[in-house]
Protein backbone atom coordinates (compact mmCIF):
# COMPACT_ATOMS: atom_id res chain seq x y z
CA UNK A 1 0.00 0.00 0.00
CA UNK A 2 1.46 3.84 -1.05
CA UNK A 3 2.14 5.59 1.00
CA UNK A 4 0.90 8.72 -0.23
CA UNK A 5 -2.96 9.36 0.18
CA UNK A 6 -3.74 10.93 -3.27
CA UNK A 7 -1.99 11.02 -6.40
CA UNK A 8 -2.27 12.94 -9.87
CA UNK A 9 -0.19 11.71 -13.14
CA UNK A 10 0.14 13.62 -16.43
CA UNK A 11 -2.54 16.09 -15.49
CA UNK A 12 -3.52 17.94 -18.94
CA UNK A 13 -5.37 20.69 -19.42
CA UNK A 14 -5.56 23.23 -22.08
CA UNK A 15 -7.93 26.22 -22.36
CA UNK A 16 -8.54 27.91 -25.72
CA UNK A 17 -4.88 29.17 -26.77
CA UNK A 18 -3.48 28.35 -23.14
CA UNK A 19 -1.81 24.61 -22.24
CA UNK A 20 -2.78 25.29 -18.29
CA UNK A 21 -0.85 22.24 -17.52
CA UNK A 22 1.02 20.15 -19.40
CA UNK A 23 1.50 16.08 -17.61
CA UNK A 24 1.66 17.76 -13.93
CA UNK A 25 2.38 15.29 -11.35
CA UNK A 26 1.54 15.55 -7.68
CA UNK A 27 1.94 13.19 -4.82
CA UNK A 28 0.45 13.63 -0.93
CA UNK A 29 0.56 12.47 1.42
CA UNK A 30 -1.37 13.02 5.03
CA UNK A 31 0.56 14.72 8.27
CA UNK A 32 1.79 18.14 6.34
CA UNK A 33 0.57 21.19 5.26
CA UNK A 34 1.56 21.42 1.60
CA UNK A 35 1.85 24.43 -0.93
CA UNK A 36 1.46 24.59 -4.32
CA UNK A 37 3.52 28.02 -5.78
CA UNK A 38 4.48 29.52 -8.93
CA UNK A 39 4.07 32.30 -10.93
CA UNK A 40 0.57 33.91 -11.86
CA UNK A 41 -0.75 31.88 -14.38
CA UNK A 42 0.98 28.45 -13.79
CA UNK A 43 -1.80 26.47 -13.11
CA UNK A 44 -1.80 26.34 -9.60
CA UNK A 45 -5.63 26.83 -9.21
CA UNK A 46 -6.41 24.88 -12.50
CA UNK A 47 -4.40 21.41 -11.11
CA UNK A 48 -6.22 22.05 -7.75
CA UNK A 49 -9.83 22.45 -10.04
CA UNK A 50 -8.70 19.47 -11.28
CA UNK A 51 -8.34 17.35 -8.17
CA UNK A 52 -12.21 19.15 -7.17
CA UNK A 53 -13.88 18.21 -10.39
CA UNK A 54 -14.43 21.56 -11.34
CA UNK A 55 -12.66 21.17 -14.18
CA UNK A 56 -12.05 17.98 -16.61
CA UNK A 57 -8.29 17.10 -17.17
CA UNK A 58 -8.24 16.55 -20.73
CA UNK A 59 -5.34 13.58 -20.01
CA UNK A 60 -4.22 12.37 -16.74
CA UNK A 61 -5.52 10.17 -13.73
CA UNK A 62 -5.84 10.26 -10.07
CA UNK A 63 -5.02 7.99 -7.34
CA UNK A 64 -7.14 8.22 -4.14
CA UNK A 65 -6.28 6.12 -1.29
CA UNK A 66 -4.72 3.36 -3.83
CA UNK A 67 -7.27 3.50 -6.06
CA UNK A 68 -7.66 5.31 -9.76
CA UNK A 69 -11.05 7.15 -9.34
CA UNK A 70 -12.85 9.28 -11.73
CA UNK A 71 -14.21 12.86 -10.04
CA UNK A 72 -16.52 14.20 -12.26
CA UNK A 73 -17.50 16.95 -10.12
CA UNK A 74 -17.36 18.52 -6.72
CA UNK A 75 -20.11 16.44 -5.09
CA UNK A 76 -18.51 13.26 -5.98
CA UNK A 77 -15.08 15.18 -4.09
CA UNK A 78 -16.78 15.75 -1.11
CA UNK A 79 -18.60 12.14 -1.24
CA UNK A 80 -15.11 10.51 -1.59
CA UNK A 81 -13.95 13.40 1.62
CA UNK A 82 -12.41 16.16 -0.57
CA UNK A 83 -13.09 19.34 0.43
CA UNK A 84 -12.12 22.73 -1.24
CA UNK A 85 -12.31 26.34 -0.10
CA UNK A 86 -12.76 28.93 -2.77
CA UNK A 87 -10.73 32.34 -3.26
CA UNK A 88 -13.35 33.84 -4.40
CA UNK A 89 -16.09 33.65 -1.97
CA UNK A 90 -19.75 32.32 -2.76
CA UNK A 91 -22.22 33.22 0.00
CA UNK A 92 -25.86 33.56 0.23
CA UNK A 93 -26.26 36.81 2.54
CA UNK A 94 -29.59 36.56 2.49
CA UNK A 95 -29.40 32.97 4.48
CA UNK A 96 -28.42 32.11 8.38
CA UNK A 97 -24.52 30.92 8.81
CA UNK A 98 -26.38 27.36 9.43
CA UNK A 99 -28.36 27.62 6.19
CA UNK A 100 -24.86 28.33 4.27
CA UNK A 101 -22.70 25.70 5.61
CA UNK A 102 -25.16 22.84 4.62
CA UNK A 103 -26.53 24.34 2.13
CA UNK A 104 -27.46 21.65 -0.51
CA UNK A 105 -26.61 18.95 2.51
CA UNK A 106 -29.39 19.89 4.58
CA UNK A 107 -30.26 17.26 7.39
CA UNK A 108 -33.82 16.03 7.29
CA UNK A 109 -36.55 14.12 9.14
CA UNK A 110 -39.80 12.62 8.17
CA UNK A 111 -43.63 14.87 8.69
CA UNK A 112 -45.78 12.35 8.18
CA UNK A 113 -45.48 10.97 4.55
CA UNK A 114 -43.08 14.50 3.52
CA UNK A 115 -39.55 15.08 4.37
CA UNK A 116 -38.37 18.32 5.74
CA UNK A 117 -35.35 19.78 7.46
CA UNK A 118 -34.31 19.54 10.41
CA UNK A 119 -33.36 22.68 11.74
CA UNK A 120 -32.80 21.58 15.24
CA UNK A 121 -29.94 19.44 13.93
CA UNK A 122 -28.72 21.65 11.29
CA UNK A 123 -28.25 24.52 14.50
CA UNK A 124 -27.20 22.23 16.66
CA UNK A 125 -24.27 20.60 14.26
CA UNK A 126 -23.44 23.59 13.45
CA UNK A 127 -23.32 25.07 17.29
CA UNK A 128 -20.89 22.50 17.74
CA UNK A 129 -18.48 22.63 14.49
CA UNK A 130 -18.49 26.39 15.27
CA UNK A 131 -17.08 25.42 18.59
CA UNK A 132 -14.46 23.00 17.11
CA UNK A 133 -13.14 26.05 15.28
CA UNK A 134 -13.30 28.16 17.64
CA UNK A 135 -15.39 30.51 16.44
CA UNK A 136 -17.11 33.25 18.05
CA UNK A 137 -20.03 33.30 15.66
CA UNK A 138 -23.37 32.90 16.12
CA UNK A 139 -25.32 29.82 14.01
CA UNK A 140 -28.66 32.07 13.21
CA UNK A 141 -27.19 35.08 12.25
CA UNK A 142 -27.60 36.56 8.32
CA UNK A 143 -24.35 35.47 6.24
CA UNK A 144 -24.50 38.89 5.14
CA UNK A 145 -24.02 40.47 8.40
CA UNK A 146 -20.85 38.99 9.35
CA UNK A 147 -17.26 40.75 8.18
CA UNK A 148 -15.40 39.19 6.10
CA UNK A 149 -13.02 38.01 7.34
CA UNK A 150 -15.66 35.35 9.17
CA UNK A 151 -17.48 34.55 6.08
CA UNK A 152 -14.00 33.75 5.59
CA UNK A 153 -13.92 31.00 8.11
CA UNK A 154 -17.53 30.26 7.37
CA UNK A 155 -16.43 28.55 4.25
CA UNK A 156 -13.77 27.11 6.01
CA UNK A 157 -16.22 25.52 8.25
CA UNK A 158 -18.33 24.43 5.59
CA UNK A 159 -14.89 22.36 4.26
CA UNK A 160 -14.58 21.42 7.78
CA UNK A 161 -18.36 20.30 7.87
CA UNK A 162 -17.58 17.25 5.22
CA UNK A 163 -15.58 15.15 6.90
CA UNK A 164 -12.98 15.50 4.84
CA UNK A 165 -9.48 13.57 4.86
CA UNK A 166 -8.33 16.32 2.06
CA UNK A 167 -8.48 19.44 2.50
CA UNK A 168 -7.90 22.38 -0.14
CA UNK A 169 -7.38 25.88 -0.04
CA UNK A 170 -7.00 28.40 -2.55
CA UNK A 171 -5.65 32.12 -1.06
CA UNK A 172 -7.40 30.94 2.66
CA UNK A 173 -5.59 33.76 3.80
CA UNK A 174 -6.31 37.04 1.35
CA UNK A 175 -9.59 38.33 3.75
CA UNK A 176 -8.59 37.12 7.14
CA UNK A 177 -7.78 39.56 10.02
CA UNK A 178 -5.16 38.51 12.30
CA UNK A 179 -7.82 36.92 14.78
CA UNK A 180 -9.29 34.46 12.15
CA UNK A 181 -5.54 34.23 10.66
CA UNK A 182 -4.48 32.55 13.68
CA UNK A 183 -7.78 30.38 14.22
CA UNK A 184 -7.21 28.57 10.59
CA UNK A 185 -3.22 28.21 11.59
CA UNK A 186 -4.06 26.59 15.19
CA UNK A 187 -6.64 24.07 12.88
CA UNK A 188 -3.83 23.57 10.43
CA UNK A 189 -1.39 22.53 13.07
CA UNK A 190 -3.67 19.94 14.39
CA UNK A 191 -5.92 18.54 11.63
CA UNK A 192 -4.52 14.89 10.82
CA UNK A 193 -5.30 14.92 6.99
CA UNK A 194 -3.99 16.46 3.85
CA UNK A 195 -3.94 20.11 3.41
CA UNK A 196 -2.61 21.26 -0.12
CA UNK A 197 -2.86 25.39 -0.18
CA UNK A 198 -2.21 28.03 -2.82
CA UNK A 199 -1.31 30.77 -1.14
CA UNK A 200 1.14 33.55 -1.93
CA UNK A 201 1.30 34.73 1.82
CA UNK A 202 5.16 34.08 2.90
CA UNK A 203 4.50 34.49 6.10
CA UNK A 204 1.41 32.13 6.27
CA UNK A 205 3.66 29.61 3.92
CA UNK A 206 6.63 29.96 6.49
CA UNK A 207 3.87 29.10 9.69
CA UNK A 208 2.24 26.08 9.04
CA UNK A 209 3.40 24.36 5.69
CA UNK A 210 6.02 21.78 5.57
CA UNK A 211 6.43 20.83 2.04
CA UNK A 212 6.58 23.07 -1.22
CA UNK A 213 5.44 22.12 -4.62
CA UNK A 214 6.78 24.71 -7.02
CA UNK A 215 5.88 25.15 -10.16
CA UNK A 216 8.90 25.80 -12.55
CA UNK A 217 7.75 25.29 -16.60
CA UNK A 218 6.46 22.68 -18.09
CA UNK A 219 4.08 21.34 -16.09
CA UNK A 220 7.16 20.61 -14.07
CA UNK A 221 6.71 20.66 -9.81
CA UNK A 222 10.04 20.61 -7.81
CA UNK A 223 9.64 19.29 -4.41
CA UNK A 224 11.06 21.79 -1.31
CA UNK A 225 10.51 20.56 1.68
CA UNK A 226 10.05 22.78 4.57
CA UNK A 227 8.24 26.68 4.25
CA UNK A 228 8.81 29.24 1.50
CA UNK A 229 11.89 30.65 3.15
CA UNK A 230 13.56 27.05 3.04
CA UNK A 231 12.81 27.08 -0.36
CA UNK A 232 14.28 30.72 -0.92
CA UNK A 233 17.31 29.43 0.59
CA UNK A 234 17.93 26.36 -1.27
CA UNK A 235 17.66 28.12 -4.63
CA UNK A 236 19.57 30.37 -3.38
CA UNK A 237 22.04 28.07 -2.20
CA UNK A 238 21.72 26.08 -5.96
CA UNK A 239 22.42 29.53 -7.39
CA UNK A 240 25.67 30.04 -5.83
CA UNK A 241 26.99 26.66 -6.17
CA UNK A 242 26.25 27.00 -9.57
CA UNK A 243 28.24 30.42 -10.17
CA UNK A 244 31.16 29.40 -8.30
CA UNK A 245 30.54 31.14 -4.87
CA UNK A 246 30.46 28.34 -1.93
CA UNK A 247 34.20 27.38 -3.34
CA UNK A 248 36.92 26.94 -1.33
CA UNK A 249 37.34 30.52 -1.83
CA UNK A 250 34.52 31.31 0.12
CA UNK A 251 31.64 33.68 0.29
CA UNK A 252 33.91 36.72 -1.64
CA UNK A 253 32.03 36.70 -4.93
CA UNK A 254 28.73 36.68 -3.43
CA UNK A 255 29.81 39.86 -2.05
CA UNK A 256 30.13 41.68 -5.19
CA UNK A 257 27.04 40.19 -6.93
CA UNK A 258 24.70 39.84 -4.55
CA UNK A 259 23.54 42.96 -2.15
CA UNK A 260 20.50 43.87 -0.07
CA UNK A 261 18.58 47.70 -1.39
CA UNK A 262 20.07 49.11 1.73
CA UNK A 263 23.78 48.16 0.55
CA UNK A 264 23.99 45.52 3.15
CA UNK A 265 25.26 42.29 1.85
CA UNK A 266 22.65 38.97 1.64
CA UNK A 267 23.56 36.73 4.33
CA UNK A 268 22.51 32.69 4.23
CA UNK A 269 20.51 32.35 8.05
CA UNK A 270 18.24 29.55 9.34
CA UNK A 271 14.76 30.30 8.81
CA UNK A 272 12.45 29.87 12.13
CA UNK A 273 11.11 26.30 10.25
CA UNK A 274 14.60 25.34 9.66
CA UNK A 275 15.95 26.69 13.21
CA UNK A 276 13.11 24.33 14.81
CA UNK A 277 13.77 21.56 13.04
CA UNK A 278 17.35 21.83 13.59
CA UNK A 279 17.00 21.22 17.14
CA UNK A 280 14.80 18.62 16.98
CA UNK A 281 15.89 16.38 14.06
CA UNK A 282 18.40 14.07 15.41
CA UNK A 283 15.40 13.50 18.56
CA UNK A 284 13.10 12.75 15.79
CA UNK A 285 15.92 10.82 13.69
CA UNK A 286 16.40 8.63 17.19
CA UNK A 287 12.91 7.74 17.51
CA UNK A 288 11.79 6.65 14.17
CA UNK A 289 15.23 4.24 14.48
CA UNK A 290 13.69 2.92 18.02
CA UNK A 291 10.05 2.47 16.13
CA UNK A 292 11.61 0.32 13.28
CA UNK A 293 13.48 -1.49 15.59
CA UNK A 294 10.50 -2.65 17.82
CA UNK A 295 8.22 -3.18 14.30
CA UNK A 296 10.89 -5.40 13.17
CA UNK A 297 11.39 -7.46 16.95
CA UNK A 298 7.30 -7.17 16.14
CA UNK A 299 7.55 -9.15 12.90
CA UNK A 300 9.39 -11.96 14.10
CA UNK A 301 6.82 -11.93 16.87
CA UNK A 302 3.71 -12.53 14.57
CA UNK A 303 5.59 -14.79 12.01
CA UNK A 304 2.99 -16.63 11.51
CA UNK A 305 -0.20 -14.19 11.96
CA UNK A 306 -0.41 -12.90 8.39
CA UNK A 307 -2.85 -10.52 8.63
CA UNK A 308 -0.94 -8.77 11.40
CA UNK A 309 2.22 -9.26 9.75
CA UNK A 310 1.31 -7.08 7.16
CA UNK A 311 -0.32 -4.64 9.63
CA UNK A 312 2.98 -4.18 11.04
CA UNK A 313 4.81 -4.48 7.27
CA UNK A 314 3.04 -1.11 6.33
CA UNK A 315 3.31 0.86 9.35
CA UNK A 316 7.30 0.03 9.29
CA UNK A 317 7.28 1.22 5.23
CA UNK A 318 5.93 4.25 6.30
CA UNK A 319 8.29 4.55 9.27
CA UNK A 320 11.40 3.84 6.88
CA UNK A 321 10.41 6.37 4.44
CA UNK A 322 9.85 8.92 7.65
CA UNK A 323 13.01 8.15 8.57
CA UNK A 324 14.79 8.99 4.81
CA UNK A 325 13.06 12.07 4.49
CA UNK A 326 14.27 13.18 8.37
CA UNK A 327 18.03 12.00 7.09
CA UNK A 328 17.80 13.60 3.65
CA UNK A 329 16.28 16.70 5.85
CA UNK A 330 19.26 16.84 8.52
CA UNK A 331 21.94 16.27 5.71
CA UNK A 332 20.73 20.03 4.39
CA UNK A 333 20.43 21.04 7.39
CA UNK A 334 23.91 20.18 8.44
CA UNK A 335 25.10 21.63 5.17
CA UNK A 336 23.67 24.56 5.43
CA UNK A 337 24.49 25.06 8.97
CA UNK A 338 27.90 24.34 7.97
CA UNK A 339 27.98 27.14 5.67
CA UNK A 340 26.06 29.64 7.79
CA UNK A 341 29.41 29.51 10.32
CA UNK A 342 31.67 29.01 7.49
CA UNK A 343 30.13 32.94 6.36
CA UNK A 344 30.10 33.99 9.70
CA UNK A 345 33.64 33.49 9.91
CA UNK A 346 34.98 35.35 7.34
CA UNK A 347 32.67 38.58 8.29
Amino acid sequence: MSEYRLVMKGVVKTFPGVKALDHAQLELRPGKVMALMGENGAGKSTLMKCMFGIYKMDEGEIEYEGQKVTIPNPLEALNRGIAMVHQELQPIPARTVAENIWLGRYPTKKAGPITIVNHAKMYKDTDELLKKLKLDINSHAKLGSLSIAQMQMVEIAKAVSANCRVLILDEPTNDLDVTTLTILEDYLDQFTGIVITVSHDRYFLDRVVGRMFVFEGNGVLFRSEGGYTDYVNRKRLEELENDGALTDDGLHNVKEKQKWNTGREKKLKFSYQEQKDYETIEADIAKLEEEIAYLEKSMLDCAHDFVKLREISEKKELAETNLEEKMQRWMYLEELAEKIAGQNEKV
